[in-house]
């Protein structure tokens, strides 16, 4: 086995040489008429040395739809990844190790605005758009994540008119337990039993209820608060109540998540390019973690509690230590309109959405191997 003292000195005497290498062959390059942005050059020895000097997630799957993608679900066996969007009313659900499609579900006339998977594996959900103008102004949808067989075709539970039963974006959530379906609406947030579709609770409160939500154990939902006074809130799933409405000088939540054990709640707001981590025994905020260039749209725990990803439209996509807080990478191009996120459930990939693709980054040369 080679000493590792005599290794070190010999990397670092060639690796001026690569850059050597590589700057000659850009000049050559340039003076072909090619372009010199290296993410455009399609040589093996230049990727060579762009990964030795500086690990990147390398991109190793991309899925098609057939129109623009808000919202992605990861099957917790790691074996599909679910999507839909609003400008298109297909939930599309691939293999994700091959890229095979392997359904296409789209019996209802709303777009797609929210996807969940159950944490047994056994269902696939989709909040709908526009449902008022739908036959029967469907709401919600469940599937059987094995057959494709439509199980409900949920209605709304506030009165028609202005959209009020939509369901918008990331307000759509499955307890840990898979017993309960949560559907954020304006002003309210419906509670269905999964298995019959009964409609068990309506949890109402004021404007900001229902937008964005999150489920921190069987019973705990958290979603947003009013500005700068409750900007997030925890209700009781099963007797309707309210638990705690955490303090802090933030706005409404645009983005939320739970950690895994329960213990942290990860918010981000409308405005601010900032992700906001809160404690959610006592309610306030503990740290703010800043690094994007534009306002954060989604927030994501690895299954495992160990890594939060957040994602801001042409502010990039950045993957957090999530006890730490510390920055632990970020995805190669910022420019890319990534409007959700979902983890593979052993963490060593991140899905995101892009227009009409869904792009699977693998993580492994870059995340800390486990303690």
């Amino acid at each position: 086995m080679m000493n590792r003292s005599t290794r070190e000195p010999a990397s670092s005497s060639r690796r001026p040489l690569r850059i050597l290498l590589a700057t000659l062959a850009i000049v050559g390059l340039g003076w072909a008429g090619i372009g010199l942005d290296p993410a455009n050059l399609n040589l093996d020895g230049w990727r060579w040395i762009v990964e030795a000097d500086s690990p990147q997630p390398r991109l190793v799957r991309v899925f098609a739809h057939d129109g623009g993608i808000g919202d992605i679900a990861w099957s917790p066996d790691g074996e599909k990844i679910a999507a839909g969007g609003l400008l298109h009313n297909a939930l599309m659900i691939w293999d994700a190790n091959t890229g095979a499609l392997v359904r296409r579900l789209d019996r209802e006339h709303g777009s797609i605005s929210s996807v969940a998977w159950s944490p047994d594996g056994r269902y696939v959900a989709a909040g709908r758009w526009f449902t008022e103008v739908s036959l029967g102004h469907v709401a919600l949808n469940v599937w059987d994540a094995s057959t494709g067989r439509r199980l409900h075709a949920l209605v709304g539970p506030l009165p028609l008119g202005q959209g009020a039963n939509n369901v918008p974006s990331r307000s759509l959530a499955f307890s840990p337990d898979s017993r309960l379906l949560a559907a954020g609406h304006r002003g309210a947030i419906s509670i269905h039993d999964v298995e019959t579709g009964q409609l068990k609770q309506i949890l109402r409160g004021h404007r900001a209820v229902g937008i964005v939500l999150a489920f921190g154990h069987s019973r705990m939902l958290a979603t947003g608060g009013p500005d700068r006074v409750a900007p997030v809130q925890t209700f009781d799933v099963e007797t309707g109540a309210s638990l705690r409405a955490f303090a802090g000088d933030r706005e409404t939540p645009f983005a939320i998540a739970y950690r895994p054990d329960g213990r942290v709640v990860a918010t981000a707001d409308f405005q601010r390019p900032v992700v906001t981590l809160w404690d959610a025994q006592v309610g306030n905020p503990t740290r703010d973690l800043p690094g994007h260039t534009a306002p954060i749209r989604a927030l994501a725990y690895s299954p495992d509690g160990r890594f939060l990803a957040s994602a801001a439209p042409g502010g990039g996509v950045i993957v957090w230590n999530a006890h730490s807080g510390e920055r632990v990478t970020s995805l190669p191009n910022a420019k890319d309109l990534v409007y959700a996120i979902a983890f593979s459930p052993d963490a060593r990939y991140l899905a995101a959405p892009v227009d009409k693709q869904v792009r699977v980054w693998d993580l492994s040369r870059v995340l800390p191997p486990r303690p």
